[in-house]
């Protein structure tokens, strides 16, 4: 019964190791894949929303000092006003103008991150009604 168990042992360790060099290796391909432009990093992205109408509000930030706007059809609102009647969206990036000032936003995880423009990396959610 002694020598049944180092055996046991031994094959335990050996497929252990052949599960994470296979793990090593598929994944250093995989990034060699991506580096190359073989396969494209979007692929890697998860699917954007189709529809992104609604009210985004900052997080992370007190609630009275929280920015918010909304995407509807017809425009961009903030504060219930219209800031702009076009936004550019791509499936990655919104994009619109507000005074002189230009807002780009970037679609990650289910929220925008704002680019611009930029005093400090806010993210904003879509709020549930």
């Amino acid at each position: 019964m002694t020598k049944a168990a180092p055996k046991q042992k031994s094959a335990k360790k050996r497929l252990q190791t052949t599960f994470l060099l296979g793990v090593i290796a598929c994944g250093t391909t995989m990034v060699g894949l991506v580096t190359t432009g073989v396969v494209p990093y979007v692929w890697l992205l998860p699917e954007p929303p189709v529809n992104i109408d609604g009210v985004w509000t900052e997080q992370a930030v007190a609630e009275y000092a929280s920015d918010s706007f909304e995407l509807r059809p017809d425009g961009v609102y903030v504060n219930g006003r219209v800031v702009s009647t076009h936004y550019d969206w791509d499936g990655n990036t919104l994009s619109y103008q507000f005074g002189d000032d230009m807002y780009e936003y970037v679609y990650y995880s289910g929220q925008f991150m704002r680019k611009s423009p930029l005093h400090y990396t806010s993210m904003f959610s879509r709020q549930v009604l």
